[in-house]
């Protein structure tokens, strides 16, 4: 499925986020096909992609 990536990876941290109930994992993947290497990739550039669109628009309104 596109929405799904199969990977085998170690845990290198696990910190939890001042105040909230949530967690910052950091993950060395080991073992990952090249497709889901990709998709993997294409997901993260598209996400830094609205984030930074969002972070615009705020220093735009300010």
């Amino acid at each position: 499925s596109p929405n799904h990536i199969g990977a085998i990876g170690k845990v290198i941290s696990c910190d939890k986020l001042q105040d909230q109930n949530v967690y910052y994992l950091r993950v060395e993947f080991t073992e990952m096909s090249e497709p889901d290497k990709e998709r993997l990739i294409q997901h993260i550039v598209q996400r830094q992609g609205v984030l930074l669109r969002k972070l615009k628009d705020e220093m735009e309104e300010e």
